[in-house]
């Protein structure tokens, strides 16, 4: 059998968005559960876990289990603040915090608890926020190749090499997102990797551990690209669970050199245009020279040589540039809505299942699936999880008023006709309008049209609900077997 990971960046998932995502998130959470099913998702590791977020976690999960319809599909979850803010070690769970250095974000992981594939492995130290059966899922990457602290030597950190058995694992620091000096680390309060250990059950007696136990390392690296987010990157590159895992079946702390390995996440840096940071995880342990080596990660999931099926982020207008408003995509391809490839996945010694076209990988193209003849539209009964945002905007605007607007929103902006909750008279004359229920919309009337079908009728309505509703990055998707 085989495994599918899926890693997504669920743009500031739990901050209070009741016309877009609903109320209580579950539109939003519904939506996820059909896509994920789409691609036989097994394993969720979700980036921009907002504080607001866990109490959602329980919604997706229950969404989860009833888009499969079986009452034996159980699905867990377990999350993590992204960052540390004690100066030292973390004790326990109220040691780390969504601290505003770190974006205020976190990482979630959700799975299927009864897979016969694979376990989920308990981490050395209690610190998650959804503890199942007494044990942490997920965990941060508190450890790595440090030279204590890395400071660019003279642009890139220089830190030992992995060369088994390596020393006693150093803190590893990260960069915060606006140093004072490019590359600056610091150890507290700065937005970490989180790490998930799949304990898998290859076929067969007296297989090794190194070669059962897949440590799957995601990271949401900094946006600030002259000042962090190379470092961000490399650091990411750098931690431990990429190269030993400690066996917690064991009694006492094992450490294991793992035979396999998957580094995923937001990096923020376009592979197109700049792939420098990304060959710290794929060089090889000691390539490089000294101090230079990589992760040994030679796979790359989304390769550059795919552009534009390897763009991950998804946009509404293009830049023009220094003082010129953004010029809107109208575009009747879908793919002219999609851009940056920073998302991206690297593998060591899994079996990969190709093509992964037939799985909706490596770059899950959800926009494609939300069109009038989509994967996710169709059959029809598929169409009711988008007729349920209609009903959060609807239940967001209150009652109509007399006279045109809505209780909460009482103005309507002429330009688009999308209801705003207020407007402020021009010195010219007129009226600019402010707080729309749904932001960035070529004409509201026709958007609640798509969303009363269930589908979409052009690529830029299937982008506006996209960005609105559910993320500006799409979902990896990656499948391998065991």
């Amino acid at each position: 059998m085989a495994v599918t990971v899926v890693v997504w960046n669920v743009q500031t998932f739990g901050d209070a968005r009741p016309a877009a995502r609903g109320a209580n998130y579950a539109p939003i959470c519904r939506f996820m559960a059909q896509a994920l099913y789409e691609v036989s998702a097994d394993v969720l590791i979700m980036m921009e876990l907002r504080r607001g977020g866990a109490q959602y976690l329980p919604t997706l999960q229950a969404a989860l289990m009833a888009q499969s319809g079986a009452a034996a599909d159980v699905w867990d979850y377990d999350y993590i603040p992204g960052s540390v803010t004690t100066r030292g070690y973390p004790n326990d769970p109220d040691d780390l915090d969504f601290t505003q250095t770190g974006h205020s974000e976190g990482y979630a992981v959700l799975w299927r608890d009864n897979h016969p594939e694979f376990t989920v492995l308990d981490t050395p130290d209690a610190l998650s926020h959804n503890i199942v059966n007494g044990q942490s899922k997920i965990g941060l990457v508190l450890e790595g190749r440090s030279a204590q602290p890395n400071v660019p030597n003279p642009y890139w950190f220089a830190a030992p090499n992995f060369v088994p058995p390596p020393p006693p694992w150093r803190r590893l620091e990260f960069p915060e997102p606006n140093p004072i000096h490019a590359g600056d680390t610091r150890w507290n309060l700065c937005r970490r990797p989180c790490c998930v250990v799949l304990d898998l059950n290859r076929p067969g007696a007296g297989v090794p551990r190194e070669q059962e136990l897949l440590p799957i390392v995601v990271h949401h690296a900094t946006n600030n690209p002259r000042r962090s987010t190379p470092w961000s990157v490399q650091s990411a590159a750098y931690s431990a669970q990429l190269y030993q895992v400690d066996d917690t079946t064991q009694a006492a702390p094992t450490m294991v050199d793992v035979a396999q390995a998957l580094a995923a996440g937001d990096f923020n840096i376009d592979r197109n245009v700049d792939a420098e940071a990304y060959g710290y995880f794929t060089r090889g342990f000691t390539a490089g020279g000294a101090n230079n080596g990589g992760a040994n990660l030679p796979t790359t999931w989304a390769d550059s040589a795919n552009a534009p099926d390897n763009h991950t982020a998804i946009r509404l207008s293009r830049w023009r540039g220094p003082h010129q408003p953004p010029v809107p995509i109208t575009d009747a391809n879908v793919d002219a809505y999609r851009w940056l490839a920073i998302d991206n996945l690297f593998i060591r010694n899994l079996a990969t299942v190709n093509p992964p076209a037939n799985y909706h990988g490596p770059v899950y193209n959800i926009l494609s699936g939300l069109l009038h003849h989509g994967f996710l539209v169709n059959p029809l009964a598929k169409r009711a999880a988008i007729r349920a945002f209609r009903t959060a905007i609807l239940t967001a605007l209150g009652p109509p008023l007399v006279g045109g607007g809505y209780t909460n929103y009482p103005f309507i902006d002429p330009a688009n006709n999308t209801p705003c909750r207020t407007r402020r008279r021009k010195r010219g004359g007129g009226f600019s309008y402010y707080s729309p229920v749904i932001s960035n919309l070529r004409n509201f009337t026709y958007y609640m049209a798509d969303l009363q079908r269930g589908y979409f009728r052009t690529p830029r309505r299937a982008a506006e609900f996209y960005v609105n509703s559910i993320s500006d990055h799409l979902p990896l998707v990656y499948r391998f077997t065991v």
